[in-house]
């Protein structure tokens, strides 16, 4: 079994129900072969455009995960079969995990043309194992949760315990685009109006040209809908921005350049801060580089914090220009926050140096006391009885490291994760932030694991949950000391059986009274391996991993 990155609109193909249509999508080739690879048949190939012959099957599905529909397997690194089933396949994609339930499911005949008949089915299976990587959140008051994301837009999150239907979708000329990487996302509270930042590109949304837009994408209607300009040249051949401000009134949008074009090479450092109003770009002076932000109340005012001075600049004209404010202290971490509802109620991570806050417009800053350490702020609705927003942290509080929450101003903290919830830090995103609709509700970046949610158990259960996923262990076995302990439900006949990992059967014994099995007799010493506990009437199966030692 091989999968190939060696393809060219390969066999990604998606059938949709209310067009008719088919789209082909690049990807990776998987080729299968049952005599030790002397011949290979191809499974999974790119055949269909010659003539025009699409097959029968629909070959991709996207199992409930709607966003994934019109992706692709790509970039495979890893296919496996299963030990105990060969038909059975799993392949890993960057974007996450398919699998076919057959992958001999093609038929040859020379007599036709083509000759191959393609009939395998791919699933995606990245029910909760995503390698998404978030950059940045916005929750609205009222309205749903925004996020922006690496490779794939983005999403809005009707309810954060299904699957978004679809990306963001960007209204290119007409047609509705996906844009891919997504670095920058902000929140105009007065104006209700959304901007997300792309990665600079041209895109051909009818298959006829090619059409430069505008790095900065505006949703009015809580991210339902993107709208972008076309044919617009971007100052000093930029690539990419990881920031993005708005003021409240929408008018005008700060976006801050990471990487340029520079001989033909894309080039980080600090560039300088580019303002969009009017449909026009012009340079803001003297903040290069610097993470912006705009006052939630005061439509003038942005500012702007370069964190490897720990200073603070203020514009009090619509970011035409900024002055020297304040000092923060110099931080690792760049994501200042504003509170929501305030003017100049500015809370900086400094790292090391703890939590900062200033009230009066970063003229001045104090340290938040018992805080040693602090990575990323963020609010939240406020608790039941409290006007100021919730506080949450990233970082250490009486000698624990973790995420916090504060209902009163940060006076006391609580830890609001534990050991077993660390997600691998915040990586890329910077953030954690609490839900503006529903107290309790916590979000934070991680390292490639998508966005972490903490919910009040009132919105945990089976929601969300795929169909396949298995239900909890049955109380009809356990391992204790050393032993496979089973005890069949009355009247039941249960078989246990395990394999060795290359799928061979090593022990197989039935019983339906209780039984104790030692690990050692199931597997050969230091062994380990899969042992299958099955139920005739009930038709459960288990299959746990065992190692005898």
């Amino acid at each position: 079994m091989v999968a190939s990155s060696i393809g060219y609109r390969s066999p990604q193909f998606w059938y949709s129900e209310s067009t008719g249509t088919w789209k082909d999508q690049w990807g990776s080739n998987i080729y299968y072969t049952s005599d030790g690879g002397a011949h290979w048949t191809p499974s999974f190939q790119y055949y269909w455009g010659d003539g025009g012959i699409y097959p029968a099957t629909k070959q991709m599905n996207e199992n409930g995960i709607g966003w994934m529909w019109g992706s692709s397997i790509h970039w495979s690194g890893s296919i496996v079969m299963d030990p105990f089933n060969a038909k059975h396949v799993l392949v890993t994609s960057g974007n996450g995990v398919f699998a076919t339930d057959d992958i001999t499911a093609f038929t040859v005949d020379s007599t036709k043309s083509p000759a191959l008949l393609q009939s395998t089915v791919w699933k995606v299976l990245s029910h909760g194992i995503e390698e998404v990587v978030p950059m940045e959140i916005v929750s609205i008051p009222g309205g749903p949760l925004i996020s922006v994301i690496g490779d794939y837009d983005g999403f809005r999150h009707d309810d954060v315990t299904e699957y978004p239907s679809t990306r963001h979708m960007t209204n290119v000329n007409g047609t509705p685009v996906c844009l891919g990487t997504t670095r920058a996302l902000a929140w105009a509270p007065k104006a209700k109006r959304l901007v997300k930042a792309s990665d600079v590109r041209s895109v051909n949304p009818t298959g006829n040209s090619e059409v430069p837009i505008s790095p900065l994408q505006f949703s009015a209607d809580s991210g339902t809908t993107w709208t972008v300009a076309a044919y617009e040249s971007v100052p000093a051949r930029y690539q990419r921005g990881e920031c993005v401000a708005i003021s409240t009134d929408g008018s005008v949008t700060l976006w801050v350049p990471s990487h340029k074009t520079v001989n033909g090479n894309d080039v980080a450092g600090d560039y300088p801060v580019q303002r969009y109003a009017n449909s026009a770009w012009t340079e803001v002076a003297g903040i290069d580089g610097a993470y912006v932000a705009g006052d939630p109340e005061n439509a003038d005012v942005f500012y702007a914090f370069r964190k490897s001075e720990g200073a603070f600049c203020k514009s009090d004209d619509k970011g035409i220009s900024f002055t020297k404010a304040g000092s923060s202290g110099v931080s690792d971490y760049r994501k200042f926050r504003l509170v929501p509802g305030a003017t100049g109620d500015i809370w900086v991570p400094l790292g090391k140096g703890g939590l900062a806050r200033s009230t009066d417009g970063a003229a001045t800053f104090s340290t938040i006391t018992n805080i040693p350490y602090c990575e990323a702020v963020g609010f939240g609705r406020a608790a039941e009885g409290k006007t100021f927003p919730a506080v949450y942290l990233f970082g250490a509080v009486a000698g624990a490291t973790g995420v916090f929450q504060s209902i009163d101003e940060g006076v006391t903290w609580v830890r609001i994760n534990d050991e077993s919830h660390e997600y691998g830090g915040l990586a890329n995103g910077e953030f954690v932030a609490g839900d503006m609709n529903i107290f309790g509700v916590v979000y934070m970046s991680t390292a490639g694991r998508g966005i972490a949610c903490r919910l009040p158990s009132s919105m945990v259960g089976t929601k969300g949950r795929p169909a396949s996923a298995p239900a909890p262990g049955p109380a009809w076995w356990r391992i204790e000391r050393g032993a496979l302990c089973v005890a069949p439900p009355a009247g039941e006949k249960l078989t246990i059986t395990a394999y060795s990992l290359a799928g061979r059967i090593l022990y197989r014994q039935s019983c339906d009274r209780p039984a104790n099995i030692r690990l050692q007799r199931l597997l050969p010493a230091n062994g380990v391996g899969v042992v299958a506990i099955t139920g005739g009437r009930t038709r459960a199966c288990r299959k746990i991993v065992v190692a005898a030692r």
